[in-house]
């Protein structure tokens, strides 16, 4: 075998590195990652405790996810968190410290995205171009699972270096891994961590679960990410399908921070103008939801078919006998007490529609 000459190694050491067509030129990564460092236990004391990025809701530096059934509004609500971090906007009560840059990997399409967050800008007062520099998207999958893929997008959070980035939808950018394979899932999970350490982002990864809200595939997400966030669809307003048009964010996990308590959120209609989307020419195609902080937490899933019963006869009288109680007592009475009165007085209702009802005739007599 030849010997490397001194002026071999000289050439080898400065040639240019490979460039892959469609990434940055810059060196690519090292492959093999720096050995693990022992520290003592003052080294240990010495580190910085996770800090907030949005509310408490979402802390910097880590992988979160956001998993819910299909129908949840699950975008519009990772939209609304990307926004209010890249608008440096407060979001109800989840703070905002600062204003920072957004990454969002729509994989499922960038038109979508782009007009709820243009919505999201334009409910709040602002023009969509104050958004321009601060949300960036990428309008197609990028894959965990691609090597190519995962050092293209290290190379973009180092340059653009997001506070946080957004994988909308996991199974777009696990494409090819088997679900259900703690392997596969494994290699996703870490090199969303190294995209993660590239820019000490936080990777916010957006996942569908089954109908019943269980997790689907491999558990090995749930027990990797710092945050894990639930979504289930409540409220009492209701859509054309007779389907509640909210939800409830409940958080289920951080590793090394406290649990908040369950937020609501309103999804309220929405038009931006079409000077926004040039090339958009019907009405219904500016029209979308934004997902805005409820002054409360809802306490019920109403369905159409509640909404009728609790209007009916019985609903009536229930109501006025709610309403004779706050105007005796001052307090509306709670489901026991009314449940109480409803068996001497033989009526009935379902669980849904008397806690919607009480909830009804609180606002009314608090407003």
């Amino acid at each position: 075998m030849p010997r490397l000459t001194a002026e071999m190694a000289q050439r080898v050491s400065t040639a240019e590195p490979m460039r892959v067509p469609g990434l940055p030129h810059s060196a690519p990564e090292p492959t093999r990652s720096p050995l693990p460092r022992v520290v003592d236990l003052a080294d240990l004391l010495q580190m910085v405790p996770a800090e907030p990025l949005l509310g408490d809701l979402l802390y910097r530096d880590s992988l979160a996810q956001l998993a819910a059934p299909a129908g949840t509004f699950k975008s519009f609500v990772a939209v609304g968190m990307a926004c209010a971090i890249a608008a440096g906007r407060s979001w109800g009560p989840h703070m905002v410290q600062r204003r920072e840059r957004v990454l969002y990997v729509a994989a499922e399409g960038g038109s979508g995205v782009g007009l709820r967050a243009a919505a999201w800008a334009h409910h709040y007062g602002l023009d969509a171009t104050e958004l321009f520099t601060w949300f960036k998207a990428v309008a197609e999958p990028i894959q965990l699972g691609d090597e190519a893929h995962v050092r293209h997008v290290i190379e973009v959070v180092r340059e653009f270096r997001p506070a946080l980035l957004v994988l909308d939808t996991r199974a777009r950018v696990t494409v090819g891994m088997e679900e259900n394979s703690a392997t596969d899932q494994g290699v996703a999970i870490e090199n969303a961590e190294r995209i993660r350490r590239a820019a000490g982002s936080t990777v916010l990864v957006v996942h569908h679960t089954g109908k019943s809200g269980d997790q689907r595939g491999s558990t090995a997400w749930p027990g990797a990410v710092w945050t894990d966030i639930s979504l289930t669809r409540t409220g009492l307003e209701l859509d054309a399908a007779g389907k509640p048009l909210g939800a409830t964010l409940t958080v289920t996990k951080h590793k090394d921070a406290e649990i908040p308590p369950p937020y609501s959120f309103d999804l309220e209609s929405a038009s931006i103008p079409q000077a926004w989307m040039p090339n958009v020419s019907k009405p219904a195609q500016l029209a979308t939801l934004v997902a805005v902080p409820a002054q409360q937490v809802h306490t019920s899933v109403e369905t159409k078919a509640s909404r009728e019963e609790r209007k009916g006869e019985t609903g009536d009288a229930i109501q006025a006998w709610l309403m004779a109680q706050h105007a005796e007592t001052g307090k509306v009475p709670g489901r026991g007490l009314t449940r109480d009165w409803m068996k001497a007085q033989g009526l009935s209702l379902s669980g849904d529609s008397l806690t919607a009802l009480i909830a009804e005739v609180r606002r009314e007599v608090q407003a």
